[in-house]
């Protein structure tokens, strides 16, 4: 071994090795120390509290008279996230404020050069200047937003150092987004309205209100806002176009991309989301998969030539089911669409179609009513004429025989069915006998003691015009020497205070009419009135009351059962309608004068049925009322006997179970 050699060079170089492997730990731990040390600048900085917050103001293009919260911050981050293109929601809101223009934001950079450059951006401004005083910045309108940090992700930051840089990361985004190009968020205050503002990054900082006199706020408005005065709530309206609605991002109430929602304009194409049909522009909205598509019979509207949704019409072959709408009874499931309502109905003898096993529309077989004069028939018994023509198979109201065999036929030519004649046509001599088997007409005893019979309807010629007289003295009937100018069934007549009849209403074979006729007992002949009821009834009354005018209540007309009453003056020969109407529709019901001049209305079918009530008309003040007790059973086409006690004797007449 080489004495020249110390024993302890080893233990020396493995010391120096140490040595020098300490020297570089220190090097890198300083190197990393400084990457952690907050570093001095004199650029705009953010205030932390303990949460992180830090505020930001930006120019808006409204005017507001006092501040205004958002409450529905949820939706105003999302909008922000989206605009920054940052993931998961990074930045949250605390709280954004929409602040009057006489409001002082404090800066919060350390720097005053950076405070005094100019932040003017087009129409949508910060309107800075300095106060050389107290070093504020004065400004219009401000949009104030308190963020705050949330969601980093763990293997990002572990410290708050780092926590810090990812901020300053996003307020460098935030300035160079915010102060580059307008934000236009969707934001709903506090007192319910939703506005889309125009905004422009100013600064990061603070605003604390200030008292002000004699100053008014100036700032940009943007076409479609409306400015509010100084202190006045503020009155604003939705703008029609947005940039937001440009960005290439959903935002705002958009439905889709810059499309749909109620401040974009723009409508969605085909396949694009959508909420209501409003959204598309083709205006179909698909009800399940709520996208824009192209109208089809699955897509939950009624479109193309649908009457109801995804039915009826010639292009689809679903049907539609009871109530839903209709055109016609091929619309239907089964098959019947009602005349009137236009919604599929389940059949009955009302819904303007020939069904079940009707002879014609609504008449003769299971329905209680006849069929009138050109509908079908099969046999005399379905018609209300009782007159079914052999040949043509339709019901003939007006058929008639002018040959006679023989040509001077007797009484007992005719009583025989021998002869037939028409008696619209004033033809032959009609003493000794009535000529004619008359049903549903009216008889007037005249002042001269003779009685009138009028209209009704004749089992051979239906529905008649012809008026007789019969003389109680001879015992005798004769044709008058004119007829009614419309012939009617089931109306009233009524002897007027200078002798002369009124008729009025009825049935002329087609439905209730209005019109309304005076016979002249002098010269036995008709002439209309003035003015017509201003309303078609039959199945009326009609009652002459102590001032000569007659009272017309209640009756039948083509919507069913009425409660209206109208008043004839024979003066000027027309109608008015009472001031008050009837507390129930009726018809088939009575009217007696009473002795106190008021008109006694009992009974009668309401529509639904027979009832027991009554009431009074009273012709000082035109109006109804009911009396104090109704009659103990339900009851029409009864009879009522004005007694010489004053009393009424109510007798008789029909219920659904019969009297």
């Amino acid at each position: 071994m080489d004495s020249s050699v110390s024993p302890w060079t080893p233990v020396k170089l493995i010391c120096g090795i140490f040595i020098i492997l300490g020297i570089i730990s220190g090097v890198i731990v300083i190197s990393l120390l400084v990457l952690y040390l907050d570093p001095k600048s004199d650029d705009l900085t953010v205030n932390y509290n303990t949460n992180g917050d830090f505020n930001t103001v930006f120019a808006t293009n409204l005017i507001v008279g006092k501040e205004t919260s958002v409450v529905d911050l949820e939706s105003l981050t999302q909008q922000v996230n989206q605009h920054l293109s940052l993931p998961a929601y990074q930045l949250g809101i605390r709280s954004a404020t929409l602040v009057p223009g006489t409001s002082v934001i404090k800066a919060t950079s350390t720097s005053r050069k950076k405070k005094r450059q100019t932040q003017t951006r087009g129409v949508i401004s910060c309107d800075a200047h300095i106060n050389q005083e107290n070093e504020d910045i004065q400004q219009g309108d401000k949009f104030v937003v308190a963020f705050y940090p949330r969601n980093w992700p763990p293997l990002v930051c572990g410290n708050n150092r780092c926590n810090r840089d990812q901020m300053e990361k996003v307020k460098s985004k935030l300035v160079a987004r915010f102060g580059m190009t307008p934000f236009s968020p969707a934001v709903k205050l506090n007192d319910g309205s939703v506005l889309s503002i125009e905004t422009r990054f100013c600064v990061f900082g603070s605003v604390d209100s200030v008292t002000t006199t004699n100053t008014t706020a100036t700032s940009s408005i943007k076409p479609g806002l409306q400015t509010a005065n100084p202190g006045a709530t503020v009155t604003t309206t939705v703008p029609q176009t947005s940039s937001a609605c440009t960005d290439g991002i959903k935002n705002q109430d958009e439905t889709a991309v810059d499309c749909g929602g109620a401040i974009c304009a723009a409508k969605c194409a085909l396949e694009q989301t959508c909420s209501k049909n409003a959204d598309c522009a083709n205006g179909n909205c698909h009800s399940t998969l709520k996208t824009c598509q192209i109208p089809s019979c699955s897509d939950g509207n009624k479109n193309q030539d649908e009457t109801a949704v995804d039915c009826g019409g010639a292009i689809c072959a679903a049907k539609c089911a009871l109530e839903q709408t209709c055109s016609k009874n091929a619309d239907c499931a089964n098959g019947n669409c009602h005349s009137t309502l236009k919604t599929c109905q389940t059949p009955s003898c009302s819904d303007g179609n020939k069904n079940q096993n009707e002879v014609d529309v609504d008449c003769s077989g299971i329905c209680a009513a006849k069929c009138l004069a050109t509908q079908s028939c099969l046999t005399n018994a379905d018609c209300a004429s009782t007159f079914c023509s052999t040949t043509s198979k339709k019901c003939d109201a007006n058929q008639t025989k002018v040959e006679c065999t023989p040509s001077n036929p007797t009484k007992s030519d005719i009583f025989a069915g021998r002869i037939r004649r028409d008696p619209n046509a004033g033809l032959l001599d009609l003493s000794n006998y009535n000529s004619v088997d008359m049903q549903s007409h009216t008889a007037t005893v005249l002042i001269d003691g003779q009685v009138l019979l009028a209209g009704g309807v004749d089992s051979y010629f239906g529905f008649l015009q012809i008026t007789e007289l019969y003389d109680p003295a001879i015992q005798t009937w004769m044709a008058t020497t004119g007829k009614m100018n419309f012939a009617r069934m089931f109306h009233t007549a009524t002897r007027l205070n200078d002798g002369t009849v009124l008729v009025a209403g009825g049935d002329s074979g087609s439905g209730a009419v209005n019109t309304a006729e005076l016979y002249n007992p002098n010269t036995q002949t008709w002439t209309t009135t003035t003015g017509n009821m201003a309303l078609a009834r039959m199945f009326h009354t009609a009652s002459l009351l102590n001032d000569g005018k007659v009272l017309v209540a209640g009756g039948h007309s083509s919507s069913g059962a009425v409660n209206t009453a109208e008043l004839y003056n024979p003066s000027t020969q027309t109608w008015s309608t009472t001031t008050g109407n009837m507390a129930v529709p009726r018809r088939y019901h009575t009217a007696s004068l009473l002795n106190d001049g008021k008109v006694l209305v009992a009974g009668g079918d309401s529509g639904s049925g027979a009832v027991n009530t009554a009431e009074l008309y009273n012709p000082s003040t035109q109006t109804w009322s009911t009396t104090t007790g109704n009659m103990a059973v339900v009851r029409k086409y009864h009879t009522a006997s004005l007694l010489n006690n004053g009393k009424v004797l109510i007798a008789g007449g029909s219920a659904s179970g019969g009297l």
